[in-house]
């Protein structure tokens, strides 16, 4: 063996535990890049699994473009569903068909045990098209059964014997169904249900009409699809036999699902794109931590390294030696982090995932990937290590002799420089940015907005590197005592060491602060946007949009939640421009009418400012009426003429004030409630206990709107933030691993400070105050960052017609800074520990 090998193998003992908060640097980040790439890969690979399994059994499809009578009229849904009945039975007489199914969907509001769910309602295919996992009972037999899916069923309540009732949108036609079956659903909440062919066309008042899919006798692949060529020979077959028909396209199945995996594809690459980004962002902050230990490490080693040098070794050789050192913790650290993300991620996503375990979620990440990355680690610790190791290489060995000066670990010059840079990246950049918000395209504002946020971010980080020692110092000036005055001085004596650990905190709090600003402005965006279009919290009424009967009003009013609830009325009238002929939606076959709505006064309900209708205005949707004489009637016979007014957010409902409603109809029905909530309620049970009073009833409304994008951003907040949270975990490695090296570096003054009677716990809080004030410090300027680049980047998104305002969660932000102070201070218990059990004589016989 070598000595070049001895001695490495002798540091790496020596020096293992210095080189520990780097190696779990490295893996963390490393594992963090395994995890990613399992979750793409398996969304993928469900996703793919998926739309195979969807066009299980299936040689061919063939959709139908239904034809134009002579006439040129629309088809009638009767026409349409004896076309496609037609050529269903056409099909199935063609020699080797074996099964012929349309594929369709259909909305309806299921209703059982008093609780309403929405239900997807599709007429089951035959074998060998549809595969389902019955939990309960068997598949639908008649007319009258329904198999639905364990989500519905738990939603509901329901068991299998147990009777389902489906209502249309629309319509007041009511069927009952008996559960025949109950199959396994997993967490789809919008799984179909399955009924007969005449289950389906009692539900829904026609036949179905869709996607038509032919099975043939010939052997398939483990989803029961033949090959592609003898799908294509089908096809040819298929459009042969239907040669006659008009508007008829045939494809084969393969076609279909390559075209769609394409499709998967492209998202799943891009998925993994964006997935990255966090990663990446964890490594960025992982590259500063390893940056700066290496830096360290070797600076307190050039004693040594000189003495190398003194006996004879050469640059090459002492840098050869430090390169191999790099090499090795890189590589081992990867290694584990490789491990460690594959068993993370192989246990948690197989918790996660349905249909998928730890064997299938491993096998998805092929063996060149798990290298690469392993190989990406390894060359990035290397890369960061390179500069740190070449400067001490060419440490003089008279250097050996002389003491070490942590004030010169980092150059005055390059700081100067450092400094200088990012101020100019910093200005250029802010200016640009600040311009490219006043560019009218909305997506080469959000383009170049982007490309100057990270000029400007970078130029701020590389100003950080040069001041945050000095902000550390002076918050630490804050703080009282000895033991603080102590901590402050300690904390700034490597300021290179300070300002990367400070900057990596900077990094990882700005990027969350940032997403929480952004996700807090848009939700009041959208909510100020629903508020402004519907002022008032739920709206309830009939699914014909009939008549509210008294203890329908008296029993909504008085729900659990409802704070407050007025009347509205509507009728049934013509509206036109004075003098022309009538323009409205059709009522019925008999005549064209429209609906006409009285406003009530909003003072009771609204939960923010409404523009009430005044006595000689109607609310139209055409622009051109705006300002217009508007002569409006009812069914009765009554007119009256009002001036137009043009709004976006028509609904196809005229709308005038309440007393003019009445003046056309003093008899006008009780159409709509119109409800405010209290304060706290979820919209959601509200409305679920309102659905309760009469299957008829329709209740929505913008409370409904403001909850749900509540709970999808705040969602989206808590994943992001968790990726992100990795970032500031690395981070605060970097906390740990600067104060152990401040413990190694200080033992003898360590020692003396307890011999001259400061405690052990002093000693621990010493060190812990250290902790606190690096990480106040950095999560201070990230947190002001955030709010910076949250804000612009809320007003770069290319959101046309949204009014955006800027909200800034400062609960949240201070969360943020009180979780990285305890984290510090959990990151000083090991190196505060550490010294504290050192005694005064060992520490001051150290050399």
């Amino acid at each position: 063996m070598s000595s070049t090998s001895t001695l490495l193998r002798a540091n790496l003992r020596t020096h293992g535990r210095r080189y520990f908060s780097t190696g779990l640097a490295v893996a963390i980040s490393t594992a963090f890049i395994i995890v990613t790439l399992l979750f793409t890969n398996t969304t993928t690979s469900a996703l793919t699994r998926s739309i195979r399994e969807a066009y299980r059994g299936t040689t061919a499809l063939v959709t139908i473009e239904p034809s134009r009578d002579d006439n040129a009229e629309e088809p009638t849904p009767e026409g349409v569903t004896q076309q496609f009945a037609s050529v269903t039975s056409q099909i199935e007489k063609i020699p080797g068909v074996t099964a012929v199914g349309i594929s369709t969907q259909y909305p309806l509001m299921g209703k059982a045990h008093d609780e309403r769910d929405a239900f997807f309602l599709s007429p089951l295919l035959p074998d060998p098209f549809l595969s389902l996992k019955y939990t309960q009972g068997k598949a639908p037999a008649t007319a009258s059964e329904i198999t639905i899916p364990s989500t519905s069923a738990k939603e509901l309540g329901l068991q299998v014997g147990e009777t389902l009732t489906l209502t249309s949108q629309g319509t007041e036609s009511a069927h009952d169904f008996t559960v025949s079956g109950i199959y396994d659903s997993g967490s789809n909440i919008t799984a179909t249900s399955y009924v007969t062919t005449e289950g389906f066309t009692s539900a829904v008042g026609m036949g179905p009409t869709g996607q038509i899919r032919v099975a043939t006798n010939l052997p398939g692949d483990k989803y029961g699809n033949p090959t592609a060529a003898e799908q294509d020979t089908w096809v040819k077959t298929l459009e042969s036999n239907l040669s006659t028909v008009k508007g008829v396209k045939v494809q084969s199945a393969a076609s279909e699902i390559e075209q769609q995996l394409k499709s998967i594809q492209v998202s799943g690459a891009l998925l993994t794109a964006i997935a990255l980004i966090f990663p990446a962002i964890a490594i960025l902050v992982a590259s500063v931590v390893v940056s700066s230990t290496f830096k360290v490490i070797l600076q307190q080693r050039r004693r040594e390294l000189a003495l190398l040098r003194a006996l004879g070794a050469d640059v090459q050789q002492v840098r050869s030696l430090v390169r191999r050192e790099t090499y090795a913790i890189g590589a081992i650290s990867s290694f584990i982090g490789v491990i460690l993300g594959i068993l993370v991620g192989g246990f948690g996503l197989g918790h996660m995932v349905e249909g998928e375990n730890f064997l299938s979620i491993v096998a998805s990440l092929s063996i060149p990937y798990a290298i690469g990355v392993w190989a990406f680690g390894t060359l990035l610790t290397v890369f960061v290590g390179r500069k740190p190791a070449r400067e001490v290489s060419q440490v003089p060995p008279i250097a050996a002799l002389s003491p070490v000066n942590e004030a010169d670990a980092s150059s005055r010059a390059a700081r100067r420089l450092t400094l200088v840079v990012g101020l100019f990246l910093a200005v250029v950049g802010g200016g640009c940015l600040l311009a490219a918000l006043k560019i009218s395209s909305a997506t080469q504002k959000f383009a170049l907005s982007f490309c100057m946020s990270m000029a400007c971010l970078i130029g701020i980080l590389l100003i950080c590197t040069v001041v945050v020692p000095t902000f550390t110092k002076l918050f630490g000036r804050l703080w009282p005592g000895m033991l603080a005055r102590m901590a402050r001085e300690n904390a700034v004596r490597n300021p290179g060491r300070t300002s990367a650990t400070g900057t990596s905190i900077v990094i990882g709090v700005t990027l969350v602060v940032t997403m929480m600003v952004g996700a807090s402005s848009m939700r009041d965006s959208l909510i100020n946007e629903v508020n402004e279009r519907r002022p008032f919290d739920l709206s309830v009424s009939t699914i014909t949009a009939g008549e509210l009967s008294s203890d329908i009003q008296a029993r909504v009013a008085s729900t659990e939640g409802v704070a407050a609830s007025i009347p509205a009325h509507s009728i049934y009238g013509t509206v036109n421009l004075e003098g022309e002929a009538p323009a409205g939606n059709a009522q019925d076959d008999a005549d064209e009418q429209s609906q006409i709505f009285g406003e009530p006064n909003y003072s009771t309900v609204a939960h923010s400012k409404v523009e009430q209708i005044d006595d000689s205005t109607v609310l139209v949707g055409m622009e051109a009426w705006n300002g217009k004489d508007v002569k409006v009637c009812s069914s009765e016979g009554k007119c009256l003429t009002l001036k137009g007014k043009y709004t976006k957010n028509f609904n196809g409902t005229y709308e005038v004030s309440e007393a003019n409603l009445l003046k056309l109809n003093p008899k006008a029905p009780v159409t709509d409630m119109i409800v405010k909530l209290k304060d706290g309620v979820s919209a959601a049970s509200v409305q679920k206990d309102l659905a309760k009073i009469d299957s008829s009833l329709i209740v929505n409304g913008s409370a409904l709107e403001r909850e749900m994008y509540s709970k999808m951003i705040d969602q989206m907040l808590l994943i992001v933030v968790g990726l992100l949270g990795v970032s500031v975990l690395v981070a605060l490695v970097g906390v740990a691993n600067t104060l152990s090296l401040s413990v190694a570096e200080r033992t003898r003054e360590n020692g003396l400070l307890r011999a001259l009677g400061l405690t052990k716990r002093q000693m621990k809080t010493m060190l812990a105050l250290e902790a606190v004030f690096i990480s106040v410090t950095g999560a201070i300027i990230g947190s002001a960052l955030g709010i910076f680049f949250g804000a612009v980047g809320i007003l770069a998104l290319p959101l046309e017609g949204l009014t955006i305002f800027i909200t800034i969660p400062w609960i949240q932000i201070a969360a943020v800074i009180a979780v990285a102070v305890l984290a510090s201070l959990v990151a000083s218990w090991l190196p505060g520990r550490r010294a504290a059990k050192v005694s005064p004589s060992a520490a001051l016989a150290t050399e």
